[in-house]
């Protein structure tokens, strides 16, 4: 495989040709391309490569867990993490105390992100706790005022002066929308995003960023946690617009009791 850089592209080949070595191209690219597939979607979009990870029922439902032993060592969640630069998680999440960690011994963490429309978080939350992994706060200008207002009638700390105490980096967006987050991730060099959408919500998808997301066709992977479990008329289905698509490349792995259904939309660019 060549690198897909155009500042080196070809070159490392070419010296090696030139000097008289006899060199093979695209020897198990595909499987070059796999390992690489972050990389490259950055290097020919300029963008973070997207993966949308989700919950179901064995009927369909939308669910608010990632599964038995996910999270655990080996299990799926935990081993995904490890491998992507950046999570994004919503504020409605947080009320479950979540540390969005992997397991794995000696696992790079990712930056946790927590997208919030209102600053009502946690404060105590795991995800809070700067000693193991980052994590950044993204909100949108509305939720800084009413925070703003709400402290000054308390005599109190604002909570963006309370999560910055703690290590926590808080950006300000004048509109928390799917764009300007993927901005603010390539700003940090993200080469590679895993959106999770966990919780119940009357779309589906608690993680409104995610939902965004697909709404507007800039997810390349889908991840589903097909859990063993029957919703029944508790059922939570998607109820937003998504325009119909066939996965490629579509995988399935069985994890500690949960089967992890993958696929890459066909828009996906490597």
């Amino acid at each position: 495989m060549v690198d897909p850089n155009p500042i080196v592209a070809g070159k490392g080949v070419a010296m090696l040709r030139s000097s008289g070595i006899e060199v093979t191209v695209g020897v198990e690219e595909q499987l070059c391309q796999s390992l690489n597939e972050a990389f490259i979607h950055r290097i020919l979009t300029g963008k973070p490569f997207i993966t949308l990870r989700c919950s179901m029922s064995l009927d369909g439902g939308m669910l608010d867990v990632l599964g038995d032993g996910a999270a655990e060592e080996g299990g799926y969640y935990s081993k995904m993490l490890q491998k992507y630069d950046g999570v994004i998680v919503s504020d409605q999440t947080l009320y479950d105390n979540l540390k969005v960690l992997s397991s794995e011994a000696g696992a790079q963490q990712p930056l946790r992100i927590v997208v919030t429309q209102t600053l009502d978080l946690p404060i105590n939350s795991l995800i809070f706790n700067t000693d193991l992994a980052p994590t950044l706060v993204l909100a949108d200008e509305k939720a800084i005022l009413d925070n703003l207002q709400s402290a000054g009638k308390l005599n109190g700390q604002t909570m963006d002066m309370r999560l910055r105490q703690k290590g926590v980096e808080v950006v300000i967006l004048k509109k928390l929308e799917i764009d300007s987050v993927l901005d603010i991730c390539s700003q940090r060099g993200l080469c590679s995003v895993v959106i999770d959408s966990r919780g119940l919500a009357s779309a589906g998808l608690e993680n409104f960023i995610g939902k965004q997301a697909l709404e507007e066709e800039v997810v390349q992977k889908l991840v589903i946690a097909i859990c063993p479990m029957i919703s029944g008329n508790k059922r939570t289905e998607l109820n937003f617009d998504i325009p119909p698509a066939q996965l490629n490349r579509l995988t399935t792995k069985l994890s500690k009791g949960v089967a992890v259904v993958e696929g890459y939309f066909p828009r996906y660019l490597r």
